[in-house]
């Protein structure tokens, strides 16, 4: 997860009005699979923090997804 946000914050003064920030998550995140563990909770942390971020700057000028 650190890398995830180190990059968003890294990159989110540089982003202009009307931007989107993707972050590729897994169907994963939601139904692991047996044997990837692993992958899955990963996964899932992915969706929680775009969740978190999707709160912390819902005022903002871009857009954040999880895909």
């Amino acid at each position: 997860m650190l890398p995830v946000s180190i990059s968003f914050q890294d990159a989110a003064p540089h982003l202009r009005k009307g931007s989107s920030v993707i972050i590729i998550s897994s169907i994963a995140g939601y139904n692991p699979e047996k044997g990837l563990t692993m992958y899955g909770v990963t996964k899932t942390a992915l969706l929680g923090l775009t969740k978190v971020y999707v709160h912390l700057l819902f005022l903002s000028f871009f857009t954040l997804f999880a895909i």
